[in-house]
């Protein structure tokens, strides 16, 4: 699956989320909120990433930049 494309970052997200945080994904998950979170997060990191590239970083470049903001799952 190319980087950019929908749900790229999901199992990063998932997978960042649980080992940095699992009582909080826990609670997102019984809230009903972790796919909402999820997504929404992928989505970010998908706008800001296509940003940095149309400036001219290279893909490793702009992931390297983007996903250390996303490693922590959101406080709701």
């Amino acid at each position: 699956m190319p980087e950019n494309a929908p749900g790229a970052y999901s199992r990063y997200l998932l997978n960042s989320w649980q080992e940095t945080d699992p009582k909080r994904v826990a609670a997102l998950r019984r809230a009903g909120l972790l796919e909402k979170a999820v997504q929404e997060a992928n989505d970010r990191i998908s706008e800001r990433i296509s940003s940095l590239l149309a400036q001219g970083a290279r893909e490793y470049e702009a992931r390297e930049l983007v996903l250390p903001d996303y490693a922590y799952p959101p406080q709701r």
